[in-house]
């Protein structure tokens, strides 16, 4: 199908034409990695109300991760069910699979799409000897006007052959490549009106799978919960994502003349300051009633006030409750930005790891932190451990590369090439990297939001 986008002279001739063209306005209204984050859903409601009152034709969808980021649904007795439940009353129309919406495990995500009135569609998983249901690959919205649009769903892989949660949750799913198995839709794709992506990848790979694949209209995407506004065109292909953590809608504009698409067009729109829904309000209140939450567990007696130095705090946590000699915290999986001076009651603990992971011990030489630290290094490329109990110096040269990681006891002494020590990892990081003693891991029992309890209330008693 050839495309064609509006240029000076089509919109000049436009002008002579416009009785002559059946001209349709699409909107397709998405977010991305919204991480449970029901607190925001009044603003949000109240903005897709507003553009559903001036839009004939409006859609909304979801580029994944719906689940864990906040534990009033996290940790509900239907666990996740909160923000289905409201998504069902916004109307959305269609989300894909993002990885941490397996977080709670195959059962649960089936009872979840069963609950959600509108459907999860993923092209790149195979589920047939697997508990959680195959979803569909693709999914078509026919518009009020007749307009096809076609949405193809991908899942990201990560180095290890699964999405980034807990190896345990896929036991027996098997994942393909998304650039390669998008391939094998084209030409049913092309069959529709318009062609959309709807992938959970992140920024990078939606930049290359654009690249590879022309054929496409729109890509909306998520995973690396990036801002991009202006949206990006890769070729003829637009690129966008919003944010994440229900701080942005996206509104992707179509136009159509004779249903054939002659532009689309992104912008994003912040909803921090937007006015609330007061029923939604209503409901946010009724499910965020958890009175054991609220509990006080300790008095805060200073502002922490980055991601790096809560995670050091989580890192020595661990390492204090296991009477570990190490213990690491990936920064990937703080979840809070800082934690305000005063009392902090168990949901504030329960918001920096809403993961809540077991902690794993291993006994581990020198030889073995350094490759369990160049594997966490590979990921992204760039530091991405704090640790109690040594120093990690990470040396990189002029291109960002890796060259060297310097280990020292905290007086600066190089480590003892001989000495065992004992090692806390949290088990997401034991199961899903790649390092030396991976499959020797002693499991504690212990988890990560119970030791992180027992250490604020050991260091910020609560103050009579």
């Amino acid at each position: 199908m050839i495309r064609r986008y509006i240029s000076i002279l089509f919109i000049g001739l436009a002008t002579f034409t416009f009785s002559q063209k059946n001209i349709t306005e699409v909107t397709i209204l998405h977010m991305n990695d919204l991480h449970a984050k029901i607190n925001r859903f009044p603003q949000l409601k109240h903005v897709v109300d507003s553009i559903r009152e001036v839009n004939k034709e409006v859609y909304l969808v979801a580029a994944g991760d719906l689940f864990s980021g906040n534990p009033i649904v996290d940790r509900y007795k239907d666990r996740g069910f909160p923000i289905i439940d409201m998504m069902n009353d916004l109307h959305f129309d269609l989300s894909c699979l993002g990885n941490h919406d397996f977080d709670y495990g195959q059962e649960i995500l089936n009872d979840r799409m069963s609950d959600a009135n509108f459907p999860f569609i993923c092209a790149n998983i195979n589920t047939k000897k697997a508990i959680v249901n195959q979803p569909k690959p693709y999914y078509v919205i026919t518009t009020k006007s007749g307009i096809k649009i076609g949405f193809l769903a991908l899942l990201q892989i990560g180095r290890n052959g699964y999405p980034d949660s807990h190896p345990k949750n896929f036991t027996n799913i098997e994942f393909a490549d998304p650039m390669k198995e998008i391939k094998k839709y084209k030409k049913l794709l092309n069959s529709f009106d318009i062609q959309v992506a709807l992938t959970h990848l992140g920024e990078d790979a939606d930049m290359e799978l654009a690249r590879q694949n022309k054929w496409l209209d729109l890509i909306i995407g998520g995973h690396t919960h990036t801002i991009m506004d202006p949206a990006v065109r890769v070729g003829t292909v637009l690129v966008t994502q919003a944010g994440g953590n229900v701080k942005y809608i996206g509104v992707s504009k179509l136009k159509f003349e004779d249903k054939k698409l002659v532009s689309i067009s992104d912008q994003l729109i912040p909803l921090k300051y937007q006015a609330r829904d007061s029923i939604f309000q209503a409901k946010v209140n009724a499910y965020s009633k958890n009175p054991k939450f609220q509990k006080q567990i300790a008095t805060i007696t200073y502002d922490i006030d980055s991601p790096e130095e809560i995670g050091q705090m989580m890192a020595d946590a661990y390492k204090d409750g296991l009477g570990a000699d190490i213990a690491f915290q990936n920064i990937g999986g703080v979840r809070s930005k800082y934690i305000k001076e005063g009392p902090m009651k168990l949901l504030d603990i329960m918001f920096l790891d809403p993961f809540n992971n077991e902690i794993m011990l291993f006994d581990m030489t020198k030889k073995n932190l350094l490759s369990f630290l160049r594997y966490s290094f590979s990921i992204r490329n760039e530091r991405n451990q704090l640790v109690s109990g040594i120093k990690a110096d990470f040396r990189t040269n002029k291109k960002g590369e890796l060259t060297d990681i310097v280990l020292t006891d905290l007086e600066g002494n190089n480590l003892d090439e001989s000495k065992v020590f004992k090692v806390a990892i949290n088990s997401y990081m034991a199961s899903s990297y790649d390092f030396t003693v991976k499959d020797k891991a002693q499991f504690t029992g212990q988890f990560s939001n119970d030791l992180l309890i027992r250490y604020f209330k050991k260091y910020f008693p609560v103050l009579k």
